[in-house]
């Protein structure tokens, strides 16, 4: 990645633009476009292709293959318009991954750059500013990983994941000088030093993208600023360094919102939708090419700014794997990617205790820590959620009213669609506590499992479900009023059902509100009704005195609830030689799971399969421990009073 690679780096190159400089005695002026990337090469991309165009005339289209044997980037094009100011200077830089001939990268540009145009097409960056007179000025052409695969056709670029405007303030752009491009000077910033040793930021507010560093502010001698991010993408497939931004220009890293607490940062609002998976400027939104899927933190340097290269061995490790840039003699196929798996459809009903028991419940402590958090998690992206009162008024119910559809206190719809009504209707119960049936008024709960078992199973074959599931949240009152033999007992029969046409139906239990001699005659009967509705997977949670086990216990539901269980991807289905990746946020590694075979024939082995849908599921120990992830990230965020952050799953596909 020496100087000698540049495009175009003499005056003897200005000719092949077709562009020529003033003869009068005026400054050097120079558009100097650096080309950058952290992706792997040639994993994700094989060859750039540059056009230029001056008020839209084309005077430039090349093609130059990222190694040979070695890495070529990044790359430098100078360029000198012929002296007028104001005229709009275009660069385009695409990112191509296919292999082609001679023949073809010829033929390739006689049409423009796309997405569509192009094969092979990864990723397209789009600078557009007018030219200034008297001054050379770097105009940076990162290729993201943010990026891939998003298509924002000719008049936009993208940033962050997000089609935006293309045009480029000049006023805004640096005076050239080797040390914003090259990687080989005392300024350019250390991964080693800067990231050698990270922590798993923490969620401060998951909506709006804030997190914490672990810890505490950074040490003294380093100004607020002092922090450094990297972002892990689609499970640990590929990871970038985020430059810190200003908070009125940020695009694509992050800033610190409050100067007062250094240790907070804010991802810029397109880096914000890549951690949720969609992209909110669409309307409805859509889901983004790639995720991510944890951010790393660090305190050990000044924060990375956009025009501060990463030296020149630490990026030829991120690119290649070697300091020297030494490309594998074995390089993945052109047609490894990663793809974000989705949970297969899961249905639950939640039935929420309504007494004066269970009036502490009702609080801003509990709409945010138990409800409106628990539903951020991906395994909610897919499950359809339905929540009913128990009793539905201030009165106890007849036995048979609890399968009735039209008195679900919300009825089913996307988690993530009903956690606004989920959230108003507690809210609702603390204003106005009136609201609360008395103490002794009978919750009937063998009636309330068997009607929301009727109200699952309603909503059709058992086969379109990866699970279907009834979570109790009470405080007392959890025994047999409606004549069957146990509470335990109609959760038993609900899971070991044998008709392939109803399913198996799972039961969860967690106890909130005080702590009391009634609240205490629930514990055994709701650890019964846990045991005997999961197979002994899942316990009771008894969050009377700790609330933040509440934390442990929804995400313990939503693991075994939504995890292990995908739909196979869009765009082609796995094969075997195929992976799957997740990454643990809390151990700060990718796991990877391989294909085995028995996954799919017998259920057992330690891998992915398919099940007799054709899902893709996980089977074994690979399966145990992400549910393990998921809960122990919980744990830790509970105790943090942080929320936990999402842990999908992707697909590693044609990378052997």
């Amino acid at each position: 990645m020496s100087r000698s690679r540049r495009i175009f780096a003499s005056l003897g190159s200005l000719a092949l633009l077709g562009l020529a400089a003033s003869c009068s005695a005026n400054k050097q002026t120079e558009l100097v476009a650096g080309v950058s990337t952290q992706v792997e090469v040639p994993r994700d991309i094989r060859y750039i292709r540059l056009d230029v165009k001056v008020d839209g005339v084309s005077q430039l289209c090349n093609h130059y293959k990222v190694f040979d044997g070695k890495v070529q980037l990044p790359r430098t094009l100078g360029s000198v318009p012929i002296g007028q100011k104001g005229r709009v200077i275009s660069f385009v830089l695409t990112g191509i991954l296919t292999d082609l001939s001679q023949e073809e990268l010829f033929n390739d540009c006689q049409k423009p750059p796309g997405f569509s145009t192009t094969p092979g097409t990864r990723v397209i960056r789009h600078s557009k500013q007018p030219y200034l007179t008297d001054k050379i000025l770097f105009v940076p052409l990162p290729l993201k990983y943010s990026c891939f695969d998003k298509d924002c056709g000719t008049d936009q670029t993208c940033k962050a994941g997000r089609c935006v405007d293309a045009a480029v303030d000049p006023n805004r752009l640096p005076e050239y000088r080797d040390s914003l491009l090259f990687g080989d000077t005392s300024t350019c910033f250390s991964v080693d030093q800067c990231l050698g040793q990270t922590a798993p930021a923490q969620v401060v507010d998951a909506d709006k993208c804030i997190y914490k560093v672990p810890g505490g502010p950074p040490p003294s001698p380093l100004p607020s600023t002092g922090l450094n991010v990297r972002a892990v993408y689609d499970g640990g497939f590929t990871k970038e360094i985020l430059d810190i931004e200003t908070k009125d220009l940020a695009e694509e890293g992050y800033f610190v919102p409050d100067p007062a607490k250094p240790q907070e940062f804010q991802l810029a609002p397109g880096m914000c939708d890549l951690v949720k998976g969609i992209d909110s400027t669409k309307s409805p939104p859509e889901a983004t090419a790639h995720r991510i899927s944890a951010l790393e933190v660090s305190y050990a340097c000044n924060s990375k700014t956009a025009y501060q290269p990463i030296c020149t061995s630490e990026l030829n490790k991120i690119v290649t794997g070697s300091p020297e840039g030494v490309v594998p003699s074995s390089p993945p196929k052109a047609g490894c990617t990663s793809t974000e798996l989705k949970i297969a459809p899961s249905a639950l009903v939640v039935l929420l205790e309504k007494t004066q028991s269970m009036g502490s419940f009702y609080s801003d402590a509990a709409i945010t820590a138990a409800l409106n958090l628990s539903l951020s998690d991906p395994a909610f992206r897919n499950t359809q959620v339905a929540m009913r009162y128990v009793p539905r008024d201030t009165v106890t119910e007849a036995c048979d009213a609890y399968a009735d559809p039209a008195k679900l206190t919300i009825p089913f719809k996307l988690a993530d669609a009903a956690r606004a009504d989920l959230v108003t209707q507690i809210k609702s119960v603390k204003d106005n506590p009136a609201l609360l049936a008395p103490p002794d008024a009978r919750l009937n709960l063998d009636g309330a499992l068997t009607g929301a078992y009727a109200l699952l199973r309603g909503l059709g074959a058992a086969n379109k479900y990866n699970k279907r599931a009834v979570l109790v949240l009470g405080n007392h009152d959890f025994v047999n009023n409606c004549g069957a033999a146990s509470t335990g007992a109609v959760a038993a029969a609900a899971f070991e059902e044998t008709d392939p046409t109803k399913g198996s139906l799972a039961t969860y239990t967690v106890l909130f509100g005080p702590k009391n001699a009634a609240s205490d005659a629930a514990v055994a009967v709701a650890a019964d009704i846990s045991a005997k509705g999961s197979g002994n997977k899942v316990p009771s949670y008894d969050a009377r005195e700790q609330p933040a086990k509440g934390f442990e216990a929804f995400y313990q539901v939503v693991g075994d609830l939504g995890a292990c269980v995908y739909d196979q991807p869009t765009k082609g289905a796995l094969e075997d030689k195929d992976s799957l990746s997740y990454y643990d946020p809390i151990k700060q590694t990718s796991v990877v799971v391989p294909f085995v075979a028995s996954c799919s024939t017998t259920g057992t082995g330690n891998g992915w399969g398919k099940d007799s849908a054709g899902r893709i599921r996980m089977c074994g120990t690979v399966c145990s421990d992400l549910r393990a992830t998921l809960t122990a990230s919980a744990v830790l965020a509970g105790q943090n009073n942080t929320t936990p952050p999402g842990i999908p799953v992707f697909a590693r596909k044609s990378c052997q």
